[in-house]
Protein backbone atom coordinates (compact mmCIF):
# COMPACT_ATOMS: atom_id res chain seq x y z
CA UNK A 1 0.00 0.00 0.00
CA UNK A 2 1.72 3.14 -1.18
CA UNK A 3 0.09 6.18 0.37
CA UNK A 4 0.66 9.83 -0.46
CA UNK A 5 0.89 12.11 2.57
CA UNK A 6 -1.00 15.31 1.84
CA UNK A 7 -0.72 18.61 3.58
CA UNK A 8 -4.10 19.80 4.68
CA UNK A 9 -4.92 22.67 2.36
CA UNK A 10 -8.59 23.31 3.11
CA UNK A 11 -9.13 24.52 6.64
CA UNK A 12 -12.12 26.69 5.95
CA UNK A 13 -14.77 26.89 8.61
CA UNK A 14 -17.97 25.22 7.39
CA UNK A 15 -19.94 28.47 7.58
CA UNK A 16 -17.43 30.25 5.37
CA UNK A 17 -17.26 27.45 2.83
CA UNK A 18 -20.94 26.77 2.29
CA UNK A 19 -22.36 30.28 1.97
CA UNK A 20 -21.85 32.54 -1.00
CA UNK A 21 -20.43 35.92 -0.03
CA UNK A 22 -22.46 38.68 -1.63
CA UNK A 23 -21.00 42.14 -2.04
CA UNK A 24 -23.25 43.39 0.78
CA UNK A 25 -22.14 40.58 3.10
CA UNK A 26 -18.49 41.24 2.28
CA UNK A 27 -18.81 44.98 2.93
CA UNK A 28 -20.51 44.24 6.25
CA UNK A 29 -17.69 41.84 7.18
CA UNK A 30 -15.11 44.52 6.38
CA UNK A 31 -16.86 46.94 8.74
CA UNK A 32 -17.22 44.35 11.49
CA UNK A 33 -13.59 43.30 11.16
CA UNK A 34 -12.46 46.89 11.54
CA UNK A 35 -14.53 47.04 14.74
CA UNK A 36 -12.64 44.01 16.09
CA UNK A 37 -14.93 41.13 15.17
CA UNK A 38 -12.45 38.27 14.66
CA UNK A 39 -15.11 36.05 13.03
CA UNK A 40 -15.44 38.59 10.24
CA UNK A 41 -11.66 38.97 9.87
CA UNK A 42 -11.09 35.23 9.60
CA UNK A 43 -13.98 34.90 7.16
CA UNK A 44 -12.40 37.50 4.91
CA UNK A 45 -8.94 36.01 5.30
CA UNK A 46 -10.16 32.52 4.43
CA UNK A 47 -12.22 33.88 1.56
CA UNK A 48 -9.28 35.61 -0.09
CA UNK A 49 -6.92 32.70 0.62
CA UNK A 50 -9.08 29.90 -0.79
CA UNK A 51 -11.21 31.83 -3.28
CA UNK A 52 -14.50 30.98 -1.59
CA UNK A 53 -17.58 31.75 -3.71
CA UNK A 54 -17.86 35.54 -3.94
CA UNK A 55 -14.10 36.12 -3.58
CA UNK A 56 -11.20 36.35 -5.97
CA UNK A 57 -8.04 34.83 -4.54
CA UNK A 58 -5.84 37.59 -3.15
CA UNK A 59 -2.98 36.43 -0.94
CA UNK A 60 -2.03 39.96 0.07
CA UNK A 61 -5.50 40.60 1.46
CA UNK A 62 -5.67 37.11 2.99
CA UNK A 63 -2.45 37.77 4.90
CA UNK A 64 -3.68 41.16 6.04
CA UNK A 65 -6.90 39.81 7.56
CA UNK A 66 -5.43 36.64 9.03
CA UNK A 67 -2.67 38.66 10.71
CA UNK A 68 -5.27 40.93 12.29
CA UNK A 69 -6.44 37.89 14.26
CA UNK A 70 -3.29 35.79 14.71
CA UNK A 71 -1.31 38.08 16.98
CA UNK A 72 0.79 36.86 19.88
CA UNK A 73 -0.49 39.59 22.17
CA UNK A 74 -4.07 38.45 21.72
CA UNK A 75 -5.52 36.82 24.82
CA UNK A 76 -7.76 34.55 22.77
CA UNK A 77 -5.50 31.58 22.08
CA UNK A 78 -8.27 29.09 22.79
CA UNK A 79 -10.68 30.79 20.40
CA UNK A 80 -11.28 28.60 17.34
CA UNK A 81 -11.13 31.56 14.96
CA UNK A 82 -7.76 32.66 16.36
CA UNK A 83 -6.47 29.10 15.96
CA UNK A 84 -7.84 28.83 12.43
CA UNK A 85 -6.26 32.16 11.45
CA UNK A 86 -2.84 31.07 12.73
CA UNK A 87 -3.13 27.72 10.96
CA UNK A 88 -4.06 29.24 7.62
CA UNK A 89 -1.37 31.89 7.96
CA UNK A 90 1.05 29.03 8.61
CA UNK A 91 -0.24 27.37 5.46
CA UNK A 92 0.66 30.49 3.49
CA UNK A 93 4.24 30.51 4.80
CA UNK A 94 4.65 26.76 4.40
CA UNK A 95 3.68 26.91 0.74
CA UNK A 96 4.85 30.40 -0.21
CA UNK A 97 1.35 31.65 -0.97
CA UNK A 98 1.88 35.39 -1.48
CA UNK A 99 4.84 35.40 0.93
CA UNK A 100 8.41 34.17 0.89
CA UNK A 101 8.32 30.49 1.79
CA UNK A 102 9.43 30.15 5.40
CA UNK A 103 9.10 26.74 7.04
CA UNK A 104 10.35 28.00 10.38
CA UNK A 105 7.61 30.65 10.47
CA UNK A 106 5.04 28.09 9.36
CA UNK A 107 6.04 25.71 12.16
CA UNK A 108 5.83 28.54 14.69
CA UNK A 109 2.29 29.41 13.58
CA UNK A 110 1.16 25.80 13.37
CA UNK A 111 2.54 25.18 16.86
CA UNK A 112 0.52 28.05 18.33
CA UNK A 113 -2.66 26.55 16.88
CA UNK A 114 -1.77 22.94 17.65
CA UNK A 115 -1.00 23.76 21.29
CA UNK A 116 -4.39 25.48 21.43
CA UNK A 117 -6.12 22.28 20.34
CA UNK A 118 -6.61 22.89 16.61
CA UNK A 119 -6.26 19.41 15.07
CA UNK A 120 -5.52 20.53 11.50
CA UNK A 121 -2.44 22.42 12.69
CA UNK A 122 -1.13 19.31 14.46
CA UNK A 123 -1.70 17.33 11.25
CA UNK A 124 0.34 19.87 9.29
CA UNK A 125 3.22 19.74 11.80
CA UNK A 126 3.14 15.97 11.49
CA UNK A 127 3.43 16.29 7.71
CA UNK A 128 6.44 18.59 8.05
CA UNK A 129 8.30 16.21 10.36
CA UNK A 130 7.26 13.06 8.51
CA UNK A 131 8.49 14.41 5.18
CA UNK A 132 11.40 16.49 6.45
CA UNK A 133 10.04 19.76 5.11
CA UNK A 134 12.26 22.56 6.36
CA UNK A 135 13.74 20.33 9.06
CA UNK A 136 15.47 17.01 9.59
CA UNK A 137 13.08 14.18 8.79
CA UNK A 138 11.66 12.49 11.87
CA UNK A 139 8.96 9.97 10.99
CA UNK A 140 8.35 8.97 14.61
CA UNK A 141 7.76 12.56 15.69
CA UNK A 142 5.61 13.14 12.63
CA UNK A 143 3.52 10.10 13.45
CA UNK A 144 3.06 11.33 17.01
CA UNK A 145 1.53 14.54 15.66
CA UNK A 146 -0.66 12.53 13.29
CA UNK A 147 -2.00 10.55 16.22
CA UNK A 148 -2.56 13.71 18.25
CA UNK A 149 -4.56 15.25 15.40
CA UNK A 150 -6.40 12.02 14.68
CA UNK A 151 -7.45 11.69 18.32
CA UNK A 152 -8.88 15.22 18.01
CA UNK A 153 -10.98 14.23 14.98
CA UNK A 154 -8.87 15.05 11.91
CA UNK A 155 -9.59 12.46 9.21
CA UNK A 156 -6.43 13.13 7.21
CA UNK A 157 -4.22 12.64 10.25
CA UNK A 158 -5.93 9.27 10.85
CA UNK A 159 -5.21 8.34 7.25
CA UNK A 160 -1.56 9.32 7.62
CA UNK A 161 -1.22 7.51 10.95
CA UNK A 162 -2.67 4.40 9.31
CA UNK A 163 -0.05 4.70 6.57
CA UNK A 164 2.68 4.91 9.19
CA UNK A 165 1.55 1.66 10.81
CA UNK A 166 1.10 -0.08 7.46
CA UNK A 167 4.63 0.85 6.41
CA UNK A 168 5.88 -1.12 9.44
CA UNK A 169 3.65 -4.10 8.68
CA UNK A 170 1.07 -3.51 11.41
CA UNK A 171 -2.09 -4.14 9.41
CA UNK A 172 -4.28 -4.32 12.50
CA UNK A 173 -3.37 -0.80 13.61
CA UNK A 174 -3.58 0.43 10.03
CA UNK A 175 -7.12 -0.94 9.73
CA UNK A 176 -8.10 0.69 13.04
CA UNK A 177 -7.08 4.14 11.86
CA UNK A 178 -8.33 3.68 8.30
CA UNK A 179 -11.75 2.95 9.77
CA UNK A 180 -11.55 6.14 11.82
CA UNK A 181 -10.47 8.16 8.77
CA UNK A 182 -13.34 6.71 6.76
CA UNK A 183 -15.91 7.50 9.44
CA UNK A 184 -14.63 11.03 10.08
CA UNK A 185 -14.46 11.95 6.40
CA UNK A 186 -17.99 10.81 5.68
CA UNK A 187 -19.55 14.06 6.89
CA UNK A 188 -16.56 16.36 6.38
CA UNK A 189 -17.37 19.20 3.97
CA UNK A 190 -13.79 19.64 2.75
CA UNK A 191 -13.64 15.92 1.88
CA UNK A 192 -16.92 15.54 0.08
CA UNK A 193 -16.48 18.78 -1.90
CA UNK A 194 -12.80 18.44 -2.83
CA UNK A 195 -12.16 15.78 -5.54
CA UNK A 196 -8.55 15.17 -4.43
CA UNK A 197 -9.46 14.66 -0.78
CA UNK A 198 -12.56 12.64 -1.64
CA UNK A 199 -10.47 10.30 -3.78
CA UNK A 200 -7.98 9.75 -0.95
CA UNK A 201 -10.78 9.29 1.57
CA UNK A 202 -12.44 6.68 -0.66
CA UNK A 203 -9.12 4.82 -0.93
CA UNK A 204 -8.94 4.77 2.86
CA UNK A 205 -12.43 3.29 3.09
CA UNK A 206 -11.65 0.71 0.39
CA UNK A 207 -8.38 -0.28 2.07
CA UNK A 208 -10.16 -0.68 5.40
CA UNK A 209 -12.60 -3.10 3.75
CA UNK A 210 -9.63 -5.15 2.55
CA UNK A 211 -7.80 -5.18 5.87
CA UNK A 212 -10.66 -5.61 8.34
Amino acid sequence: MKKVIFILAVLVNLVFATEEWTRAKMEQAHRECERGDIWACVGLGDGYLFGIVGFNKDYKKAKFYLEKVCKKDKNIKQDEFFLEACTNLGLMYNNGFGVNQNHKKALELYSIACDGGFAAACQNIGWMYYNGQGMQRDMVKGAAYFRRACDSGNWMACSNFASYHYSFGDKSKAAQYLKKACNLGKDEYSVQNNPEYKSQWQKDCDMYDILK
